[in-house]
């Protein structure tokens, strides 16, 4: 089942809010915090996490959990 978002209006742009839950997964599976997503947009509008790769969460001193 899809989840629906109103869109709202922010002066010179229009925006939509991802649910905390959704964030929380993927931080979750990745252990890292989503900062960025990728839109694509092509009939449907697709939101994915940009998750950073495993040497910079080695780097800031997080592990994946493979």
């Amino acid at each position: 089942m899809p989840i629906i978002r109103k869109v709202m209006d922010l002066r010179t742009a229009r925006a939509i809010c991802l649910p905390k839950s959704w964030l929380e997964f993927y931080e979750r599976e990745n252990d890292c915090n989503i900062t960025e997503v990728a839109i694509e947009v092509n009939n449907v509008l697709k939101i994915s996490p940009i998750l950073p790769n495993k040497e910079d969460r080695k780097a800031r001193g997080r592990t994946s959990h493979e």
